[in-house]
Order: structure tokens, then C-alpha cells, then sequence
């Protein structure tokens, strides 16, 4: 294994974004050469195109969207609206930008009827979008949502998940902000090939007004061929996921083929024991079945975590009605971090179980941290030694995911919200959850008034402070201020005249925001690129690698290189130009033939 050092002059930053590796070889040589959804793009979702112009004879459409108000179903559509831009017009591939920054409180459920959709939070102005008193439901194929925040509340008084995704295909959720639901956060499955990537999932209302009762669960996910990576999830009661598995009976059903990817996520401050469960198999489809990789995941336990059994990196279920019921689990480099907030009686095992997931699993041993709920007796049948298929996710380790994670996770564009902010520093151990009232409950009654689930909502009001004013809200004001305004687009292709200027494109000419670069993207594509970031700041770049890199070559998101070098065989260290502000490509040619890129993005 070899290390490049690559430094840049001290007067810059390089943000990194999410790593991706493109060895060539003859197993990815296909997948490389289709066109990712945007750089940093991984797992079973990342080829989803959204509004990219696929079709040159069809084209595609920037909808803007200009007001924050919304309508009824039955009322007159509102121009300029997110619902409006959402379900206006034909199938053309659209993307959706902001010229409004703040809160959109909707009046019902938001379906999305149309296909081929990019909904770009990263355009908005101000603070962001924040989607409110409703939530969104995605049932049309392709959808690339980036930099959105989804926090339903309980206004409505309905069973909403804030966002939810069903009977679609190729739906990537990069960088987006869940919370405040009175069901999961997300509810997700009956799809295939997807992503959610860099996530946030937190406070799930607990005894709120779900007529089930008490739920506080963070997502239901599934699907065939999905990924759920990077993500975290805070202060859930759990469903951290419900792995969904092969879910339906029926001959014609869904999710029978299922290969699911729950890889580098961060768990904060669950309550029940079994928050992570399910990957059962039910089909009666002809050789269906389900498989999960359970894979290099971080479980920090907070004030919440139960006593004595938070040591559950999965509990695997099954389908008791059948004898063909069990889901196949690959389960390995999971991380436990000691419990602070509780004495736990196998406090100093858990190098056991951190060593080897497995361990105890086939026995009733009080210290396994993997729960065989189909009895321990078929622990072979249930077992994998070797992952299920891959998506060629990038894997890190559970700790380099963890502090990842906590400073990259979430809808950080335009700029992070306080509610993130202290989700963040909660999650990174820099502040204590608070108390918020809520008690451990039993169905629909308080197991004890004494067992506090500290750092968990029964509502979004339950964080009001007490010196609040008469005019709180818990939806932090994201509207823009002291004069940030949104940049002139002359020719309305989504593109700023200074990018189109900067970057040889006419900004009286509406076409050329859609078609597509060099690269395979669009111009508005490499513009929404540059504007998504990434996470930590970084003056030196340590970049591993399996061969002595023989040629270096930087370049642009428009195709241009700006930078090559042939490093000496044993030099391991690349002194950079100074680079303009902008995303980057930078591609390794190594010694043994093979390629390997991945995005840096420069800011002064």
C-alpha cells in the first residue's frame, strides 16, 4: 500500500467530498463507463440521471421555484410553488431550482406524478428549504433530491413519514435532513435501485399523535438493490432501519430479489435494543430471497440507551409462517463505543463483540450483540461469510465513518441549520442532550415515569426553550438576510450569467444550460456540482493507494485539465498549483495500469 501527500498552497482549502474509487477491471469496467448521478455518488442509486437531458430530441426543463405558499389538490394551482413545479407539464426531464430560501409549510401530502426529476436544494438562497405540515411522497422513476430539508411536525395530525418512496426505481437522496415525523422519518421500499447517502434522520416524534400510539422510529427501508450509507441516525426510539426484506406474498409482488447495503452509518442515542431489525425473507416467488450487508456501521450509545441491552447491532427476524422465512445476513466491522451514560454490566466486553460481531449469536448469552430471532439453531442458514452483491460502495472503516459522519452529514447547503448543529454536536459528543420530558412507554402507557428517554420528542414544540418569546417556532428561519440575494440568470437555464460567463456559455442562449459537457453532465449539472461541497477542510490530503502512481492530471468539471504531473517511483509527495475556486477531478495513473479518481473541491 502505497501514500501520495498531496499539499496545496497554504492560501487554500480543499474540501473533500465523498472518496470514489474506479479501479478498471473487468468487473466494473461497465458500471464505470455509465454516468454517475453527480461526483460523490454511491450504492445502488448513483446512476440515476433526474433532469439530465438523457434524450438530445426531447431536451429537459428548469422549473424555479419563486414563493413558499402552497395549495389544496382542489384549489387552484399556484405558480412558482414547489407542488406546482412538481407536478406541472409533461415528462421532460426537469431540474428544480430555489430563488426562495425558508420554510414551506405544505397543506397535504406532496405526490410526485412525474418522472426524471433533480430537485437541487443547494440553488436556494439564504438558509436552505425546509418542507413542513405535510410530507413529500416520490412514486415516479428517477429522482436525484440533494440539500433538502424534511421536517413534517405534527400539524397535521396524520400518520406522516416525512418523506416517503414507493414503487420506483433509481432514486438517489444525497445530503438531506429528516426529522419531526410522527411515523419513520423515511419510508422507503417496494423500489429498486437506490441511495440514501450523508443523511441525517433525528427526532422522530415519540407519544405523539399517531393513533398506534408511541413510535419515535427512524426509517423503514428496503427494496431491491438499495444502499443506505453515511448516514445518522439520532435520538430514534428505533426502526434505525427496519431492513424491510423480501416483503410480499403475492405472486406478482415486490422486493423479492432483495440486496440491501447498510454500510458506514452512525447510530446516536437509540432506545430500544433492536432498533436495527428485520431482513426477513416472505415471498412465495421462485428462488427470492434476502440478503443485507451489515457492514462497518458506528453505534455511539447516548443518555436514552437502554441499560443493560443497547448491544444489538442487529436483531435478525424472520417470517415465523414460513419455513423458507429467513432473511441471509453478512455482518461484519461493526463498531460499539462504550456506553457513558449507563453502568452496563459487560462494560469492557465489548472488544468481543467489536472483534467478532458474531460472537454468542448461536447461544443465549446475555453479551451478543447479533440477535437470531428464528432461534440459534440456524445461525447457518442465516449467516453469510462472504458479502451478497455489491453496488462497489467505497467502505471505510466504522471509526473513519463516524468522524466523517458527524461533520459532513445532512442538508449542509446552503449553510447548515440549528437544528443540525445540534444534532451534530450531540452526535460528536461537543454538547449533552436535554431531558425534553419524554418517558419509556409500553404500547399506549408510560412504563415509568422514571425511565426517561432523554434526548428523544413527543413534538417539535417540546424544544422550546423556557424563555422563548410568543413568537418561537422550532423551524429555524432560513428566509435571506442582510441583502443575500439570488444571482441573475438572464436566459432562465438555471445557470448564473457569471458562471455562463466565466465558463464560455452564452447567457442569452436557454439551450445551453441542458446540454450536456465533456464530462456527461450538463452545463447546469457542472454548475449544481460546484455548488455541492462537501464536508471537512483539509491542507493535506493523504490518498492510499495499491500501486506507485506513474501520472497525476487535474481537471475540471467542464472536462479542461489544469494540472498534470509524473511523479518520481519512490516521490510521495505532490506539491499542487494554485487552483481557482471550484470543484476538481483529480485521476491517479498507476504503475499497474489501473486508474483511480475522486473530488476535491478548492475554495479560497
Amino acid at each position: 500500500m502505497k501514500n501520495i501527500i498531496l499539499r496545496k498552497t497554504l492560501r487554500q482549502h480543499a474540501l473533500l467530498g465523498c472518496l470514489m474509487l474506479l479501479p478498471l477491471s473487468s468487473v466494473c469496467l461497465q458500471a464505470s463507463a455509465q454516468q454517475i448521478a453527480f461526483p460523490g455518488a454511491e450504492g445502488w442509486g448513483r446512476f440515476a440521471t433526474g433532469g439530465r437531458a438523457t434524450d438530445p430530441t426531447i431536451g429537459s426543463k428548469v422549473y424555479y421555484v419563486t414563493s413558499l405558499e402552497d395549495y389544496l389538490s382542489t384549489e387552484e394551482p399556484i405558480e412558482g410553488t414547489l407542488r406546482w413545479a412538481l407536478s406541472t407539464g409533461d415528462d421532460t426531464p426537469r431540474t428544480i431550482l430555489f430563488k426562495v430560501g425558508g420554510t414551506i409549510i405544505l397543506k397535504e401530502r406532496l405526490k410526485c406524478p412525474k418522472p426524471n426529476v433533480t430537485i437541487a436544494g443547494q440553488s436556494a438562497p439564504g438558509g436552505g428549504i425546509c418542507i413542513s405540515g405535510a410530507n413529500i411522497y416520490i412514486h415516479s422513476k428517477n429522482f436525484i433530491v440533494r440539500y433538502i430539508r424534511f421536517r413534517a411536525g405534527d400539524l397535521s395530525g396524520k400518520n406522516y413519514s416525512s418523506l416517503g418512496i414507493e414503487n420506483t426505481e433509481n432514486v438517489i437522496i444525497d445530503h438531506c435532513s429528516f426529522s419531526w415525523s410522527m411515523e419513520e422519518n423515511v419510508t422507503m421500499y417496494d423500489n429498486k435501485y437506490t441511495t440514501m447517502q450523508w443523511c441525517i434522520l433525528s427526532e422522530p416524534l415519540y407519544v405523539s399523535k399517531h393513533d398506534k400510539g408511541a413510535r419515535g422510529y427512524g426509517a423503514q427501508w428496503g427494496g431491491e438493490h438499495s444502499t443506505f450509507h453515511h448516514n445518522l441516525f439520532a435520538h430514534c426510539v428505533g426502526r434505525t432501519p427496519l431492513v424491510n426484506g423480501a416483503r410480499d406474498k403475492a405472486a406478482s409482488g415486490h422486493d423479492a430479489f432483495v440486496d440491501t447495503e447498510i454500510i458506514n452509518n452512525v447510530h446516536f442515542n437509540w432506545g430500544n435494543k433492536g432498533a436495527l431489525y428485520g431482513g426477513q425473507l416472505h415471498s412465495i416467488i421462485e428462488g427470492a430471497y434476502s440478503r443485507t450487508n451489515l457492514i462497518n456501521n458506528y453505534y455511539k450509545p447516548g443518555p436514552a440507551t437502554n441499560t443493560f441491552q443497547e448491544r444489538w447491532f442487529a436483531d435478525c427476524s424472520h417470517d415465523a409462517s414460513s419455513a423458507t422465512g429467513l432473511g441471509e445476513w453478512f455482518i461484519d466491522g461493526n463498531l460499539f463505543e462504550t456506553n457513558e451514560y449507563k453502568n452496563d454490566k459487560n462494560k469492557g466486553d465489548h472488544s468481543q463483540v467489536n472483534t467478532d460481531n458474531w460472537i454468542y449469536a448461536d447461544g443465549s448469552n446475555s453479551k451478543k450483540a447479533v440477535n437470531l430471532r428464528a432461534g440459534t439453531n440456524l445461525i447457518n442458514d442465516i449467516k453469510l461469510t462472504t458479502p451478497s452483491a455489491s453496488s462497489d460502495l467505497h467502505i471505510e472503516t466504522a471509526e473513519e465513518a463516524y468522524y466523517k459522519v458527524i461533520r459532513q452529514a445532512g442538508a449542509q447547503l446552503p449553510k447548515l441549520d440549528a437544528v443540525d448543529t445540534r444534532i451534530l454536536a450531540e452526535a460528536a459528543g461537543e454538547s449533552v442532550p436535554v431531558d425534553r420530558g419524554a418517558i419509556k412507554w409500553n404500547k399506549t402507557e408510560p412504563a415509568s415515569p422514571t425511565v426517561k428517554f432523554v434526548g428523544m420528542i413527543n413534538s417539535q414544540d417540546d424544544l422550546k426553550p423556557a424563555d422563548a418569546d410568543e413568537n418561537w417556532t422550532p423551524w429555524p428561519d432560513l428566509t435571506p438576510k442582510n441583502g443575500e440575494s439570488v444571482p441573475i440568470d438572464t436566459d432562465g437555464d438555471g445557470i448564473p450569467d457569471s458562471w455562463e460567463d466565466a465558463n464560455g456559455l452564452d447567457k442569452n442562449n436557454p439551450s445551453d444550460g441542458g446540454a450536456i459537457s465533456a464530462n456527461g453532465y450538463s452545463n447546469l449539472e457542472n454548475y449544481l456540482n460546484n455548488l455541492a461541497g462537501g464536508g471537512g477542510t483539509s491542507i493535506e490530503r493523504p490518498y492510499a493507494t495499491n500501486s506507485e502512481v506513474s501520472a497525476l492530471y487535474i481537471t475540471s468539471l467542464t472536462g479542461a485539465q489544469v494540472y498534470s504531473s509524473h511523479p518520481q517511483a519512490k516521490k510521495n509527495e505532490i506539491n499542487l498549483p494554485a487552483l481557482q475556486p471550484g470543484v476538481y477531478i483529480i485521476t491517479y495513473i498507476l504503475a499497474d495500469g489501473n486508474r483511480e479518481n475522486e473530488k476535491i473541491i478548492v475554495t479560497n
